[in-house]
């Protein structure tokens, strides 16, 4: 077999170009005279969506730091490694809810009632009216006599003042 600008060092292995791709196969004879492909070979190899080798590890790099930082995102949504707020009164302060004003973060600031019943006492009140006495708290589905007991030396009914107003001159 004579030398040519086409043959590789080994002997009966040849370089050809594939037309379509211009990717260098390896052609190998085997001993029975039958022509076998190998893997491509060369520096500009392309497979895989036409990257190279190089290309293919610098998008599986910023694949994987996207992944990861999209992990560690939804960690921080769940609450993953945040410390729950805690409100701290001061001593010697008694914290009380006005039952027909207070939003549904100072309800919420009572120990044991969390924000959706918080939220729902509020729908209520929206819904149905003021509350006539802090014993008509228990119409809020949540809230039983139990409850109600827990809650009640930290909650306050003051009427209106413009229902005080009313009052006093209906009684004249």
């Amino acid at each position: 077999m004579a030398s040519s600008p086409q043959t590789d060092c080994e002997e009966g292995a040849e370089i050809s170009r594939v037309a379509e791709t211009s990717v260098p196969v390896r052609q190998e004879v085997s001993e029975d005279g039958l022509a076998e492909v190998a893997a491509p070979t060369g520096i500009g190899f392309r497979s895989w969506l036409g990257l190279t080798r190089s290309d293919q590890w610098f998008l599986g790099v910023v694949v994987s730091v996207g992944v990861a930082a999209l992990l560690v995102y939804s960690l921080r949504l769940n609450g993953w490694g945040v410390a729950p707020l805690v409100v701290e009164h001061p001593p010697g302060m008694i914290y009380r809810v006005d039952i027909n004003r207070a939003t549904w973060v100072e309800w919420a600031q009572l120990e044991g009632l969390g924000e959706k019943l918080a939220r729902e006492i509020v729908a209520d009140r929206e819904a149905n009216g003021p509350f006539k006495s802090v014993d008509e708290l228990v119409r809020v589905r949540g809230i039983g006599a139990t409850n109600l007991e827990r809650f009640r030396p930290w909650l306050v009914y003051e009427p209106d003042a413009g229902d005080q107003k009313r009052e006093g001159s209906a009684s004249r």
